[in-house]
């Protein structure tokens, strides 16, 4: 399957460019010379066409490597709306076993139009996550309950106290807010005034 054709403009050019695969200029001299006489000529390239129609690959210039046991997330950045022009996939790196370069990947929401990447807006936050995490035992060890009568009474409980009792208790004031703290050795959750 060949990859879908995108149109970029880069280096002040203000021409078109058809988009397959484009190098960030002069970086693949500049890999070159820092990186294995047989490492040269694999450059990790800047722009890539995926093959699904407007989705683009996008190397953020860093390389990652995680502790064992550990991946990252790859996601758009929390609590900053997306620009209208890109939607930023999310994804998991296993970078405990696996190391290279951190790639976005975008769906350009725009066609046949300029789309800005600025370097002032964020286009990904890498998070990281143990692997355990989102293993198979942990995936599988939660329930859904499709009908609010099969809660348990341990349910309307936790309910109660997450929900009814803090919304009964007057706005915290200054100087009297609660933190939570966990117990990294024993997993309890500690209140403090």
């Amino acid at each position: 399957m060949g990859r879908a054709p995108h149109s970029v403009g880069m280096g002040g050019r203000t021409d078109w460019l058809l988009l397959d695969a484009a190098q960030f200029p002069g970086y693949p001299a500049e890999f070159d010379a820092a990186v294995p006489q047989s490492m040269r000529g694999y450059s990790p390239p800047f722009f890539t066409a995926l093959p699904e129609s407007g989705l683009v690959q996008v190397w953020t210039g860093y390389f990652a490597r995680s502790a064992l046991g550990w991946s990252l997330l790859m996601r758009p950045p929390a609590n900053i709306g997306p620009p209208g022009d890109v939607v930023t996939y999310k994804g998991i790196v296993e970078s405990g076993v696996w190391f290279g370069p951190v790639f976005a990947n975008l769906r350009l929401a725009r066609k046949d139009e300029p789309v800005c990447l600025c370097t002032a807006r964020p286009l990904l936050q890498l998070q990281p996550v143990q692997r355990h995490c989102y293993s198979d035992t942990a995936m599988h060890s939660m329930s859904l309950v499709p009908e609010s009568e099969d809660l348990t009474s341990a349910d309307w409980s936790d309910y109660a106290t997450t929900i009814v009792q803090r919304s009964q208790s007057p706005p915290d004031t200054r100087g009297q807010t609660v933190s939570c703290q966990l117990n990294n050795a024993t997993g309890e959750h500690l209140r403090t005034q």
